[in-house]
């Protein structure tokens, strides 16, 4: 039979057998489980063995509670099942590689992956300097050479929210870019900008790839449409895609009425209420999703609450050092913000097959 595309709908994979030859003399046999497909850019618009794909996204670190943080493969297996019942069909790893039954899961499951060397907000000053491009060249050709024989990953990155308004940084982004490209010419690379139009990096890039918190963070929901729209003004044949946004949500915390944030409320106040955070993702994906000509799909951030080293205490009821954006908690018990993501998701997928002509199996439906 003729070889099947692999897909998020239809993960097909086959057994692979390498055997590498030296002066006449066979190697070691190696065996893979392996499934084909390609992800490339046409213009503004990603495509999926050749068809239109969006992407689904979820952030997720490999990590349980703060009493038990490490996770076996079952774990694993039960996370990635969660986000298929939610509508994800792209896995972002962040900020740094995971182990490897995420990447076999992803393969079998079906689950378009964006990996990442942990390049997080670093001093620009070493970024910039040789040492820096030396290490980021080298990170991403080990990255490559231990996961790119999995057949989920569609996106190396090359980091998250460093300073690449810099031109330094963005020194750094060519060098690690033009690495990445001539270890694996087959797929495509971005990084995770926080600088939108004074971002500098972009030129050495496939895919731009932007983190959001407007009225989280910062200003109000409706920046994010101009901020989007000028930045395809600038770059209309490169795709798009929403890597992160989110707000926390403490567990429990409810209110019956909530608001999305002005533009100044969003800095001096928050509502943690689980109510505003599946309000919050509701209106971003809308938003985001009303500039699908050009953005190609985004990322909530995050699947579940993990700690980290931010020391802020944000309610009673939270502890200092927890990172709250999951839409379920650390033993992973579902905030409304889940059922939030999984409703619009559902929408979306809906909305997408008939818009586009095609399915999850990146091949043309029939009419």
């Amino acid at each position: 039979d003729a070889l099947q595309p692999w897909t998020p709908d239809t993960p097909r994979l086959y057994d692979v057998s390498l055997t590498p030859w030296f002066n006449g003399r066979p190697g070691d046999t190696m065996r893979l489980r392996r499934g084909f497909c390609q992800m490339k850019a046409q213009g503004p618009r990603l495509l999926l063995n050749g068809k239109p794909v969006y992407l689904r996204g979820m952030s997720r670190h490999d990590i349980g509670t703060d009493a038990h943080p490490l996770l076996d493969r079952t774990q694993r297996l039960r996370d990635l099942l969660e986000l298929k019942t939610c509508g994800v069909n792209f896995l972002r790893i962040a900020h740094f590689p995971q182990a490897r039954d995420i990447y076999e899961l992803c393969d079998s499951l079906g689950m378009l992956v964006m990996d990442e060397i942990p390049v997080w907000k670093s001093d620009p000053k070493f970024l910039g300097s040789p040492e820096g491009r030396k290490y980021g060249a080298a990170y991403v050709r080990a990255l490559i050479e231990a996961h790119g024989n999995h057949t989920s990953i569609v996106l190396w990155s090359l980091g998250n929210q460093f300073a690449s308004y810099k031109d330094q940084v963005a020194r750094y982004v060519a060098v690690t870019a033009r690495q990445a490209k001539t270890a694996d010419p087959s797929r495509m690379v971005t990084y995770c900008s926080y600088y939108y139009q004074w971002d500098k990096g972009f030129p050495y890039v496939d895919v731009i790839s932007i983190n959001e918190y407007f009225g989280w963070e910062l200003a109000s929901l409706p920046m994010l449409s101009m901020v989007l729209d000028k930045l395809h003004q600038e770059w209309p044949d490169k795709p798009f895609i929403i890597s992160e946004f989110g707000p926390q949500a403490a567990y429990g915390l409810r209110n019956p009425q909530p608001q999305l944030a002005g533009i100044f409320r969003s800095v001096l106040s928050k509502d943690l209420s689980e109510d505003h955070q599946a309000l919050y993702l509701k209106s971003h994906i809308d938003t985001i999703w009303s500039r699908r000509s050009f953005v190609n799909g985004m990322v909530v951030w995050a699947y579940a609450d993990y700690c980290s080293q931010l020391n802020k205490a944000r309610t009673s009821g939270m502890p200092v050092g927890l990172n709250a954006c999951g839409i379920a908690t650390e033993d992973r018990k579902k905030k409304l913000g889940y059922e939030a993501v999984r409703e619009r998701y559902t929408v979306l997928r809906q909305q997408w097959a008939k818009e586009s002509g095609t399915g999850e199996t990146g091949r043309a439906t029939s009419q």
